[in-house]
């Protein structure tokens, strides 16, 4: 399972990383394991690609921090 990965991977990061949208911010749909209708914030995340190397996209570090403040503010 972790070669079809692997291989998964090796063409959805760099195929994703490009085009004019590659690192853009936007609503890309495609996301929850549906083709369709359901929309993510940028094209390529570890939240959709599992892909280590490239970590949260901004939309999910932003959100991470803010739950991270929101616990650690006194």
């Amino acid at each position: 399972m972790e070669a079809l990965f692997a291989e998964e991977l090796a063409h959805e990061v760099p195929l994703l990383a490009s085009g004019p949208n590659g690192r853009k911010v936007g609503a890309f749909e495609g996301a929850m394991y549906e083709g369709k209708g359901y929309y993510r914030s940028q094209s390529d995340c570890i939240m959709f690609t599992r892909n280590m190397n490239g970590g949260f996209c901004r939309v999910c570090r932003r959100a991470i921090e803010r739950v991270i403040d929101l616990y650690s503010a006194r």
